[in-house]
């Protein structure tokens, strides 16, 4: 699990996974468990700390994940975050 924490609301962890069924779900796996792409569960505390500019900037174009810019906003992938690293929390029993 990354070595991180983030302040989160049972709204914000809500909309958070309302928000990753919407975009995400298809190809990181419902709940954030696998999927045909990387588990998010795992994702490193770089990975976190580069996801405005992964997931809105498109900075993994290349490598095929999409940038999301235009469909969601900052504060929206702040949401899909706390609710992913709840999901890495509860797959680490802590």
């Amino acid at each position: 699990m990354p070595a991180i924490r983030v302040a989160a609301t049972a709204d914000m962890l809500k909309e958070g996974k309302r928000l990753y069924d919407t975009h995400c779900n298809a190809c990181h796996g419902a709940g954030v468990i696998a999927g045909p792409l990387p588990d998010l569960r795992y994702s490193t505390a770089e990975t976190h700390a580069q996801l405005d500019s992964i997931v809105l900037g498109g900075a993994k174009r290349l490598l095929g994940m999409p940038a999301f810019g235009d469909l969601i906003t900052a504060d929206d992938l702040k949401s899909i975050q706390v609710y992913i690293l709840s999901r890495a929390e509860a797959a680490s029993g802590n």
